[in-house]
């Protein structure tokens, strides 16, 4: 065993299976059939084994390098045996004597032994199996790690197969392992032509099967989230494994860990999955275009130029020379209003000046007189606003009865459920008033990086277990957010 396995098999469960309320440790070496992924070339190999067992005698060579998943294909191929297979699983390098060897299979297969005697032992064995495979059974007998086999224990295999290429075994044979120790050959007639043994290697996994195995044990350990495992960290332990189960194990459980230690201080507002993760990403992007538009538009944004009073007044003068017959005064009148306007609105000139010039038209005071009544009327639609702000402020005031005083006041041994966090408060309450959670939950007040941070709490519990419980009777809308379990003293010392 190598140092990723030597980690990984140990029976402690890592801190983030509880943490997250995971129903399995997803990174576990431990057989676990519902853990098992399935990729292609793993379902082919499944079915090639049942085949070959049931319509072949070859001794079949399960054949791979350490951590490929060899042990576990197995373990699942035993798993989903037929009726009327009666299989034994043993590891060669926990036997070495044949007494041990014979008592193992015959427990497994179901024989019971009424001998001490060793030699009486394997010849009542052989009958057992006899007489299993007339009443149409099919006895299989699985070596595990088979270069760790130990010679002495090869006669008494060899005795119980009794296989020839004329005759059907008493047994069936599949060894799992890296390569056949030179002294089985001798008993076997184990040639390279596939008449007597089958090889059925087993590659490592490509990169996109390394990330989907990954997801997969994250999803069916209730783990339906992106973080930690983004492209960079998953591209990253196919290059560190190479495609070895094992090591994906080793540093998947690694990097997880090392999340779950960050994750007090750096607990995301709401986890998002791949597809959703993939959609802000593109409403990012035409956001940002939008941006990048708009200030370039600003940028080249060519304003007209605006007319000074002499060239108004020059323009005015030329078309009232120029048209003594037809214009009247009130067609003057309205050519002065609109020249007015053009003034008010662009120049935005004193009122001295207003009135200087328009001295030169006839009927002047009524002219300014009707230009300020618009500009007076557009100040007016300022004042409705004051009042909107004020009601939305007496609304939040009310939206949660506990306060930073309560939290302060709670006992520091006891527990609370974190629903949510963020910089923003008005969206903490926005979640309140969503849930109706006015009466229990509370906004706490701490600093982050310098910066405002608001967290949404829900009721005090005396023990994380009561706070657990209670989370599983939460409605569906809130389980899906993942509530995590603080105690108010960690709360307390935060606060602002």
């Amino acid at each position: 065993m190598n140092q990723f396995s030597n980690e990984l098999n140990q029976k402690m469960t890592p801190v983030y299976v509880g943490k997250f309320n995971l129903t399995h440790h997803p990174f576990s070496n431990q057989f676990n059939s519902t853990l098992f992924y399935e990729n292609e070339g793993r379902k082919i190999t499944l079915k090639k084994i049942s085949h070959l067992l049931e319509f072949t005698k070859l001794i079949l060579f399960i054949q791979g390098a350490q951590g490929l998943g060899k042990t576990t294909l197995i373990q699942q191929r035993i798993r989903q045996a037929k009726d009327n297979w009666r299989t034994s699983f043993i590891n060669a390098k926990d036997y070495t004597t044949p007494q041990a060897l014979i008592a193992k299979i015959a427990e497994d297969m179901g024989i019971k032994l009424s001998h001490q005697n060793p030699d009486l032992q394997a010849q009542s064995i052989q009958e057992h199996l006899e007489a299993m495979h007339q009443a149409g059974l099919t006895p299989i007998l699985y070596i595990d790690d088979i270069e760790e086999l130990n010679s002495s224990l090869i006669p008494t295999i060899a005795s119980l197969i009794r296989h020839t290429p004329e005759t059907q075994p008493n047994v069936r044979l599949v060894i799992i392992g890296q390569d056949i120790p030179p002294a089985l050959s001798i008993v076997f007639p184990l040639d390279n032509n596939e008449s007597t043994l089958k090889y059925l290697p087993l590659p490592p996994l490509t990169e996109k099967e390394s990330t989907a195995y990954i997801k997969h044990r994250l999803n069916v350990s209730g783990y339906e989230y992106l973080e930690p495992f983004n492209r960079v960290q998953l591209n990253k332990i196919y290059l560190d494994s190479k495609g070895f189960p094992i090591h994906i194990n080793h540093l998947a459980n690694h990097t997880f860990a090392q999340y779950a230690l960050d994750y007090e201080n750096k607990k995301p507002v709401i986890n998002l999955n791949e597809k959703t993760n993939k959609i802000l990403k593109y409403v990012a992007g035409s956001l940002g275009g939008l941006i990048i538009i708009f200030i370039i538009y600003s940028l080249f944004d060519l304003k007209k130029p605006e007319l000074d009073i002499a060239t108004i007044h020059s323009e005015n003068q030329n078309l009232n020379d120029s048209t003594p017959n037809i214009i009247n005064n009130k067609t003057i009148a309205s050519t002065v209003r609109s020249d007015a306007s053009i003034i008010s609105k662009k120049l935005a000139i004193p009122e001295q000046v207003e009135k200087k010039e328009i001295k030169i038209t006839p009927k002047p005071k009524p002219v300014i007189t009707k230009k300020q009544e618009p500009i007076i009327k557009t100040e007016k639609p300022v004042k409705p606003e004051k009042k909107i702000r004020k009601e939305n402020t007496k609304l939040t005031s009310n939206s949660v009865k506990r306060d930073q005083t309560w939290v302060k006041t709670q006992n520091p041994k006891h527990y609370t459920l974190q629903l949510i966090s963020g910089s923003n408060r008005s969206a903490a309450l926005k979640f309140i008033k969503k849930h109706k959670l006015q009466g229990d939950a509370a906004i706490v007040h701490t600093l982050r990086n310098g910066k405002d941070w608001y967290s949404v709490i829900y009721k005090s519990f005396k023990s994380t277990r009561s706070a657990q419980l209670a989370s599983k009777k939460l409605p569906q809308s809130l389980k899906r957010i993942k509530p995590w379990t603080r105690s108010f003293s960690a709360i307390q010392k935060n606060m602002k």
